[in-house]
């Protein structure tokens, strides 16, 4: 008998959560059943920022930025918060006729964290459609068009606020047409580059500007500066991003690590640029000493830069033609030297010969902006040949260009090109080896090969070879030196003697066993 009061109880209890679960749910959907979309609005994840797009700038829209629409119970006014009843009932789909390759994230219903503008370590969330535009640092901007419709579920029990967006089916439609781009920063003699605004325009018709000064703002409260020729400078896109990669934070816990990264393509000035980066010196044993900094390229440290620090200023000078991707820290770190770029080829096909015409023609601009006693590096591919365009504008100034070809560093100054020819249109490998005097550079030689004091050193350990092999690779091949014929009979004689010793043992231990059965 207790046992049927027991399994009745549980029963009256069960079927008593159900009738409270389904009047909650009742009383949800009642209070969402009609729905209001809000205005476009801009979205910062990161802080949680949320702030209404301005309606004077219409639908163009700044690359790299994520968009909301916040959607509202129709009658309180207040965001709707339960997205798993919202997703249960509303369905989003989007059309892109133009531009679809600018829209990085197409819209969908998600929930945001949006802080409280007076007390922002408050959080409140809440239900938007949220889209993000692509990052593809184009200097142009795009033409977009885009249709975001929301379909509420085919009950009809749900719908949305009429403010002249809905069709006669009850499905609201969104519709954004405008433009995607970057902003502008036009250059004065002193400028200020915000991230906002990358494209850095050098107005062509200031033929007299000459030296510039640009200050882009650091999240570490100081200003880094590059001070630049703006002469007949064509537009830019630069943007500093000081965001250390969180690989090299998890290599390198101990270290106190900075970035300094100018992103995008697009960001080769045509002559040297100085770049003063601000960093506080280390101290060494006591000592105080420049920070370290590094190249960062493709996830690697692939190099030390080549950088003066004036302790003054505590700030850290680069001389460049590009600004690059830079690491500063107060530690060492380890190197990665990266391999060559394979560029200078002679591919057959069109895109291969636009990229080598493109590679050469950048280093013609760097050598038309190098200074005397700049060198200029480019490799040159096997069978390639180098455009005399890039010879012509090194003719006459004392600056280096290093190319690598065949597996050796070459030098040529263009205060002296032996061979030269002004009626030239391509120089071979050949002809280039000897305007540079057919000899490599220290430090461009093949491995094994002889050095300028003329050891050879083993190209694994660095080590000095045996004179065996020393001998064996000076040589000029398929010819034997007295020395190694000597050592060569020498050899045969003593492979000769032990096989003799090697037979008359076998032959005795069979005789051995023989007289022993």
């Amino acid at each position: 008998m207790k046992k049927i009061l027991a399994i009745g109880l549980a029963l009256a209890l069960i079927f008593g959560m159900v009738t409270v679960a389904f009047a909650v749910s009742e009383e949800e959907y009642d209070q969402y059943g009609v729905l209001k979309i809000g205005t476009l609005m801009t979205y910062q994840e990161r802080t949680r920022e949320l702030q209404e797009w301005p309606s004077r700038l219409g639908e163009d829209l700044p690359a790299n930025a994520t968009y909301a629409f916040v959607i509202y119970d129709g009658e309180t006014g207040q965001p709707v918060t339960d997205f798993t009843w919202l997703t249960e009932h509303y369905k989003v789909r989007t059309l892109i006729d133009e531009g679809a390759g600018f829209i990085s994230a197409k819209p969908q219903l998600k929930l945001i964290e949006v802080a409280d503008p007076v007390a922002p370590t408050e959080v409140q969330t809440m239900a938007a459609i949220v889209f993000s535009t692509a990052d593809k640092f184009q200097m142009e901007r795009v033409d977009y068009e885009m249709q975001i419709s929301i379909y509420p579920d085919e009950k009809g029990e749900f719908g949305f606020v009429d403010d002249g967006n809905l069709d006669q089916n009850g499905v609201y439609h969104i519709e954004l047409e405008g433009e995607i781009g970057y902003g502008e920063t036009w250059v004065k003699v002193f400028t200020s580059v915000y991230r906002d605004a990358p494209i850095v325009v050098f107005n062509e018709a200031q033929e007299d500007l000459g030296e510039v000064e640009l200050y882009f703002d650091s999240d570490y409260n100081w200003e880094i500066t590059i001070i630049a020729n703006g002469h007949l400078q064509k537009s830019l896109f630069l943007r500093l991003n000081e965001e250390v990669p969180q690989e090299l934070e998890e290599l390198y816990p101990a270290a106190s690590l900075r970035a300094v990264f100018f992103d995008g393509h697009n960001k080769a000035f045509r002559k040297q640029i100085q770049m003063k980066i601000p960093a506080a010196p280390i101290e060494i044993d006591g000592e105080l000493r420049a920070p370290y900094i590094y190249r960062y390229e493709d996830g690697e440290i692939v190099a030390t830069v080549d950088a003066q620090y004036d302790f003054e200023t505590q700030e850290l000078i680069i001389k460049t033609h590009e600004p690059g991707d830079y690491i500063i820290s107060d530690r060492k770190m380890v190197v990665t030297p990266p391999s060559k770029p394979s560029t200078g080829g002679n591919g057959s096909s069109s895109s291969k010969e636009d990229s080598t015409q493109e590679y050469w023609a950048e280093i013609k601009e760097k050598i038309n902006g190098a200074e005397a006693g700049d060198t200029i590096y480019a490799k040159l591919e096997d069978g390639a040949m180098i455009p005399a365009t890039v010879i012509d504008a090194l003719k006459g100034k004392d600056i280096n260009l290093v190319v690598t070809c065949q597996g050796h560093d070459y030098r040529l100054n263009g205060s002296s090109l032996p061979g030269y020819n002004a009626a030239a249109v391509y120089y071979t490998a050949s002809e280039m080896i000897a305007m540079a005097g057919s000899a490599p550079i220290a430090g461009g030689q093949a491995s094994g090969s002889a050095q300028p004091d003329g050891a050879v050193y083993n190209p694994e350990t660095g080590g000095e070879l045996p004179v065996e092999l020393r001998q064996e690779l000076i040589s000029p091949a398929g010819v034997l030196t007295e020395t190694q014929k000597d050592q060569a009979a020498n050899s045969g004689l003593m492979w000769g003697v032990a096989a003799m010793a090697l037979v008359l043992a076998g032959g005795l231990y069979i005789w051995h066993a023989k007289k022993e059965r």
